[in-house]
């Protein structure tokens, strides 16, 4: 919950303030609210409990509201879940994938009831994936109100093959040539073979060798080099199918976080539902001006509790 504008305010002598407040809807449906107490000096009002109700409307009802797999064998084979997509608060609906599909899922739509209930299909298939399955299904929804709902899919899959040590640590010395060498673990007990392995920064060069009947890579760092901005990081390129290349990270000893993965940052002009509920004040504090603090009061057990108010902040044009 967010205050705009201030938190501690005066009102004058029979005169009212109102309280405007933002609440995050995000994931969230259906009635809801939340109760905030206004604390002033008046004795014979100290406490004043003001309550925000709202109503989240939604274009599409989702059941259940996301697709988690759980842990996946990479052997099971393909796993199916079927989301049910049913017309919400504002008119028939006509539900389509839209934007790219996370790695390792395929999805389909299946009309049920035209413009009432359809039938999100998604599969994950374990062996295309090497870790984790995550990301966000799009989907058009046909309702101008909200063009465009998601639904989150998730599986934990055991990495097909694992970089031991996980990235290249590149020591500080740069008076000398470095190599830096990285061993490789197979999941399945069946290890394919390496084919290449190529650097982001063509000033370094990285090597497939074989020690003992097992690959490794190889980084050469040369001396007196000096890495720029940026992400840096090996491509290695196998001969399997199904898993044709993986990114192994570079780290230089000394450099900091500078070269780790940058964050993912929200593009401008990204939309987030939010819904503002005005709290008015409408006690009159007659015969004397009265100053007023407010502050979420305290949840119920069994609710969830909002974050304390931000400081002070302008409203949002």
């Amino acid at each position: 919950m967010k205050f705009n504008g201030r938190s501690d305010r005066v009102i004058a002598a029979g005169q009212n303030e109102t309280l405007k407040v933002t609440i995050a809807t995000r994931g969230r449906s259906g009635s809801f609210s939340r109760n905030i107490m206004v604390t002033t000096n008046d004795p014979a009002n100290a406490r004043v409990k003001l309550v925000c109700e709202a109503q989240v409307l939604a274009a599409v009802r989702k059941s259940p509201k996301s697709a988690s797999f759980g842990r996946l064998d990479r052997k099971a084979g393909p796993k199916d879940k079927t989301i049910s997509l049913t017309r919400g608060d504002a008119g028939p609906i006509k539900p389509e994938l839209a934007g790219p599909i996370p790695k390792g899922v395929t999805a389909s739509i299946e009309e049920i009831e035209a413009g009432e209930r359809y039938a999100l299909n998604v599969t994950v298939d374990a062996a295309q994936s090497n870790g984790p399955v995550k990301g966000n299904l799009k989907i058009r929804t046909g309702v101008a109100e909200s063009p465009e709902t998601s639904i989150r899919v998730y599986a934990t899959v055991p990495a097909r093959v694992e970089a031991v040590p996980r990235t290249f640590s590149v020591p500080r010395d740069k008076s000398v040539d470095q190599q830096v060498p990285v061993n490789f673990r197979w999941s399945d007990g069946r290890p394919d073979k390496l084919v290449a392995a190529t650097p982001n920064d063509p000033n370094l060069e990285a090597l497939v060798e074989e020690v003992d009947g097992r690959q490794r890579v190889v980084l050469r760092v040369p001396a007196g080099y000096r890495p720029t901005g940026g992400r840096h990081f090996v491509t290695v390129t196998t001969d399997d199918e199904s898993f044709k290349s993986f990114q192994v990270p570079i780290r230089y000893a000394g450099i900091g976080r500078q070269f780790r993965p940058q964050p993912v940052t929200r593009k401008p002009g990204a939309s987030k539902r939010r819904a503002t509920v005005g709290a008015a004040a409408t006690r009159s504090m007659t015969g004397r001006g009265a100053s007023t603090k407010a502050g979420n009061a305290k949840q119920p057990a069994g609710q969830p509790s909002e974050k304390s108010p931000e400081p002070p902040a302008s409203p949002s044009p």
